[in-house]
């Protein structure tokens, strides 16, 4: 939980049709493939993504694509409680997923100070 005064950066909950091959996606918060379109080519995907608006959260996830579409076909964007966390047995926490109180979303090399990657 954050100390008295210390403002917490809101964390959202989305979902959308992913318009690339995951090959062309890298978002450094945590994400997982929650299902395919009926013709098995589209997947579709949720993120937790820690963001000052909906808006904002938007553009985190088009900014991780290579080539960042204006927009992404969303499913929905939700505000998640503070305090709480995105992992389940559905959505497990990978060993690159971070969700600290500190803000942090991702334990990759680049964020991490670590040399290592699995």
């Amino acid at each position: 939980m954050a100390e008295a005064g210390e403002i917490v950066t809101p964390a959202w909950w989305l979902s959308w049709y992913s318009p690339a091959p995951l090959e062309a996606f890298e978002l450094h918060s945590p994400w997982w493939v929650s299902g395919w379109t009926g013709d098995g080519e589209t997947p579709i995907l949720v993120a937790a993504v820690r963001a000052d608006s909906p808006e904002s959260a938007w553009s985190a996830v088009c900014a991780a694509y290579d080539d960042p579409p204006d927009a992404v076909e969303q499913r929905f964007c939700d505000l998640m409680p503070e305090g709480t966390n995105p992992f389940s047995d559905r959505f497990p926490m990978a060993s690159w997923m971070a969700w600290g109180e500190d803000g942090s979303t991702c334990a990759c090399p680049t964020h991490s100070g670590s040399d290592e990657h699995d």
